[in-house]
């Protein structure tokens, strides 16, 4: 995931993030240059939640160096604030049992794509929503929606590249009316959505553009492009 010029605190000496091995024997990238400064608040943030991830493997596997970068980003290089949102996450995921069925399922396909996006070394994803039959009959309650954008937002920080809402019917502005004061604005900002009709190619093609250019999501132009060609 390309660095945001914005985010980065006083500027030093550049040093790239050195790579660590996964639990299955991997190498793993983060594919960012840290300067020293950024490296040394990485560090810090390893420091200060070592004895929760410690304490289970889960946490372990979870707590890459990739988690890290994406946490601190995430706060903007504010140590403290980073500390306490991956704690918060750390908790959470030891809770996770707790939650519905619908929200196990989306945590195991988001963990199983962090995993691969952080294997290529991007840390971001293209998440493509098609709403084909969607109907007032199958739609989520109002309450999994808004969990679901909590989960998403608060424990995937850095995560979404590009959302595109596929054939959204007229049914699903009544959820997003209520969802979207919940959704950070930078986060709103990477969702698209794409009508039915004569210029759904020239809208696909311009949100992925967009999204490939500012966050290096190279697959999306192909994933979303095979979607239109089999609509």
């Amino acid at each position: 995931m390309d660095p945001n010029p914005k985010e980065e605190p006083m500027p030093h000496k550049s040093m790239d993030l050195p790579s660590v091995s996964s639990h299955s024997g991997e190498s793993l990238h983060v594919g960012v240059s840290l300067n020293e400064k950024e490296q040394e608040l990485v560090e810090k943030l390893k420091d200060e939640v070592r004895p929760v991830v410690q304490a289970d493997h889960a946490l372990q596997v979870f707590c890459n160096d990739h988690t890290y970068v994406r946490y601190m980003r995430a706060r903007s290089w504010d140590l403290k604030k980073a500390t306490k949102m991956l704690l918060a996450t750390l908790e959470w995921l030891e809770n996770s049992k707790q939650t519905d069925r619908q929200i196990r399922y989306l945590i195991y396909h988001l963990e199983i794509a962090s995993r691969m996006a952080d294997k290529a070394g991007v840390g971001k994803m293209c998440w493509l929503l098609d709403f084909t039959s969607y109907s007032l009959a199958n739609a989520p309650p109002l309450k999994v929606s808004i969990t679901c954008n909590s989960i998403l937002q608060n424990h995937y920080p850095e995560r979404l590249g590009l959302a595109v809402c596929w054939h959204a019917p007229t049914l699903f502005s009544m959820t997003w009316k209520a969802v979207r004061p919940f959704i950070d604005p930078n986060t709103q900002k990477k969702i698209h959505f794409i009508n039915e009709g004569p210029k759904e190619a020239e809208e696909m093609n311009a949100s992925c553009a967009t999204a490939c250019l500012n966050s290096g999501l190279h697959v999306c132009l192909t994933l979303l492009a095979q979607k239109h060609n089999t609509a």
